[in-house]
């Protein structure tokens, strides 16, 4: 997988790449950077430098992060 997403769009990456990068999502506040347990978020990637924002789904039995195909991965870093 490439190391370096920043300027794509979620829909532009394949199937495989997305799944790998959710198992390591991590789903946190823009404003303070503390865990978001539910709704909009930014979403983080451990191990990778670059972000995406999305939406998190956080049910009884089940949470899912939800990156719309028209997300774009950006570096937080600047």
């Amino acid at each position: 997988m490439g190391n370096n997403f920043v300027g794509k769009q979620w829909s532009d990456i394949r199937e495989d790449e997305k799944d790998s990068l959710l198992r390591c999502a991590i789903a946190v506040s823009g404003v303070d950077g503390r865990r978001v347990q539910n709704g909009d978020c930014t979403v983080d990637f451990e191990g990778y430098n670059f972000s995406i924002q999305g939406f998190l789904v956080n049910n009884e039995n089940e949470r899912e992060i939800i990156i719309g195909d028209d997300a774009v991965f950006y570096d937080p870093t600047v």
